[in-house]
């Protein structure tokens, strides 16, 4: 039965009408900084800053009053997002506030319900020590110096209270309070919870097992700290805290905190008055993780109504470049040695490098800081008294090297032969395929072969077989084979079967960039042309065949290179 009709505007390729490559000169393999390259200098808060638009949102998200602005910032880890936070901090004048010092006193009318009292900012402890005396002598006289010196209607109210329920011999010590925390005036505070549990996020009832059990058993915790100010927490912390992750999310939606045991801990019975409050969260995360928050919970995206993403590199320009050159400076500052120029320079194209292409620069500043710290190390190991250029260069090697054990293994096992790697010579069905490491960013070799034969299968996916490919790798076969019944099949049958397997290895595999290497492998084992060994391919593919961008291209390069003059 016949296909269906040939796309006319996608004829057939031959080797005239093939696209010709041309070899790249030497000078295009790499960047090269210079000091015209640099703006002379860079303001302080845009040293952490990433794209425009990002810190604009999260400015907003700050600044703006109302409900639900609570901000999502996705980006990777050493993108300067919390360094950021902390240099727009203080320049925040719309969050100039006050909130009152809290604590709690024992309800002589509802014993199981610690009663909330609350005071200018600064009177809190005052107000707790005037307490400890009327609780040692509760006579009248002392309720009326307590009524005569605080004017607090609330307070009042409770002293009215407290004074007839503590006539009972022994009760005087229920007139102690619980100083829970303590306000303030003017700039909102901003708190980093790192361990985001339970007690530390929202406090807790902790028995003493003393008399006054109930108000001196409560315990704040930050969220409370943060009230009217901004909260920072991190995602990968709570998603697997789901206890602690539903009760943030109810504390934020309605504005109070009622502090008590965790949800899945033991009944206490005490239930003190819930605490009116309004801070900000800003969680730092990645986009898996919002994925996974945004889908877990429908009130997500109206409780975090802001997000904003934090990109792995930047457009490389005078001011993103003498942002590096700023945190380098800071490191110096630090006690690192000082660096000259050449050095400076050397930081700026590493940087590049580090982006994965030559236009960007990389936005992880942590990165940098940890380049200068290494070439520190270099260069007071060698006597010197500054850090050079060599030194950078030499700093950024000794990584790879450190983590290109394995690598310097599978070299090895290459050319005594015990995993068949070809780099001279031609072979048939035979390709050298490209890949990168989980870990440590470093470039691999591996064999594709592909074998076909007479059959009805197409193509069979040998990793898939075995359970060794992720979703991702499969659909790169599922489009290879759409290429091919497209090219080969689309006027006639073409009954072959054909195997591809990533040979010597048994890991999984992941991603879709070996596709046009197994394509290539299929085609040489279908038309008997041998594949030049002494070339490695590494490449997506879409159904008609054209190439898509993929990344690590600079580790894959390297490692192909490093196996090659071995």
């Amino acid at each position: 039965m016949a296909g269906p009709p040939r796309d006319q505007g996608t004829p057939r390729l031959t080797p005239a009408s093939a696209p010709q490559l041309e070899p790249l000169d030497p000078k295009e393999l790499r960047w090269r900084c210079t000091r015209e390259c640099i703006a002379n200098e860079v303001a302080k808060e845009d040293v952490h800053a990433g794209s425009d638009d990002a810190v604009s949102a999260l400015r907003f998200g700050m600044e703006q009053p109302g409900r639900g602005l609570n901000v999502y910032l996705s980006g990777r880890v050493g993108t300067r997002r919390l360094a950021l936070i902390q240099a727009l901090h203080p320049t925040l004048r719309s969050r100039r506030t006050h909130r009152p010092d809290r604590l709690y006193v024992h309800d002589f009318l509802q014993p199981t319900r610690p009663r909330l009292l609350e005071v200018e900012a600064g009177l809190g402890r005052e107000l707790v020590a005037d307490l400890e005396k009327l609780a040692a002598a509760p006579d009248r006289a002392s309720f009326a110096t307590m009524r005569e010196r605080w004017s607090a209607p609330e307070l009042l109210a409770w002293l009215d209270e407290a004074e007839r329920g503590a006539a009972a011999p022994g009760a005087g010590h229920l007139l102690r309070g619980n100083l829970l925390s303590e306000g303030y005036w003017g700039l909102a505070p901003l708190v980093e919870e790192p361990v985001p549990t339970w007690e530390n996020l929202f406090g807790t009832f902790a028995p003493s097992g003393g008399q006054a059990a109930g108000a001196l058993d409560l315990r704040g915790g930050s969220l409370l700290a943060a009230d009217g100010g901004w909260l920072v927490v991190r995602a990968e912390d709570l998603i697997h805290r789901g206890s602690v992750w539903a009760e943030l999310l109810r504390v934020l939606h309605f504005g109070e905190l009622e502090i008590r045991r965790p949800a899945d801990g033991p009944a206490d019975g005490v239930r003190p008055t819930p605490i009116p409050l309004d801070p900000r969260v800003l969680m730092l995360g990645n986009e898996t993780a919002y994925a996974e928050l945004f889908d877990g919970n429908r009130q997500f995206p109206n409780i975090f109504k802001v997000k904003t993403t934090f990109e792995g590199r930047l457009p490389r320009t005078p001011t993103t470049l003498a942002r590096h050159v700023a945190v380098a400076h800071g490191i110096v500052a630090q006690g690192a040695l000082p660096i000259d120029e050449g050095a400076i320079n050397a930081i700026c194209e590493e940087a590049a490098r580090e982006s994965g292409d030559r236009r960007f620069v990389t936005a992880r500043f942590s990165w940098t800081e940890d380049l200068v710290r290494h070439a520190d190390h270099v260069a007071r190991t060698r006597g010197a008294d500054q850090i050079t250029a060599n030194d950078v260069y030499e700093a950024e090697n000794a990584e790879r090297r450190r983590l290109g054990i394995r690598d310097r293994w599978v070299r090895e096992d290459a050319i005594e032969g015990r995993i068949l790697i070809d780099t001279v010579g031609a072979r048939v069905g035979v390709v050298n395929g490209l890949a990168v490491h989980d870990y440590g960013n470093l470039g691999k070799v591996c064999r594709i072969t592909a074998t076909v034969g007479p059959g009805t299968r197409g193509i069979v996916n040998v990793e898939r077989e075995v359970s060794l490919s992720a979703s991702s790798y499969d659909k790169g076969i599922f489009i290879l084979a759409g290429y091919l019944s497209w090219r080969l099949a689309s006027e006639q049958a073409a009954p072959f079967t054909a195997r591809l397997v990533f040979e010597q290895s048994y890991g999984g595999i992941t991603g879709d960039s070996a596709t046009m290497a197994e394509t290539v492998a299929i085609l040489s084992a279908l038309s008997d042309l041998p594949v030049r060994q002494d070339l490695a391919i590494t490449g997506s593919m879409n159904q008609h065949g054209e190439a898509q961008s993929i990344g690590g291209v600079n580790e894959k390069i390297e490692g192909f290179f490093e196996l090659c003059r071995a």
